[in-house]
């Protein structure tokens, strides 16, 4: 079996890309959302139901990448604490 060590390097090593992935994929989406020509927020114009849909999805991706950082740092926590 295994070291615990190696278990607590592969969870950082899956931490940090999963979760920058989700954030620059909600960022995506929200820059998607305002996104018109000129100064205009797309939300007023012809595309509001793309905006409308990529907002808040957008939001949730970047919340799902905080989440992950923060619980896969809590699982690392737990595997590498003494018992």
């Amino acid at each position: 079996m295994l070291p615990r060590s190696f278990w607590g390097g592969v969870i950082e090593l899956t931490r940090w890309p999963f979760s920058i992935a989700f954030a620059w994929w909600g960022i995506g989406l929200v820059m998607l959302a305002f996104r018109a020509p000129g100064l205009s927020l797309a939300l007023l114009g012809p595309d509001a139901t793309r905006a409308a849909l990529a907002l808040p999805l957008g939001l949730i991706l970047i919340g799902v990448g905080g989440l992950v950082f923060l619980q896969l740092g809590r699982a690392r926590r737990a595997l590498l604490r003494p018992h």
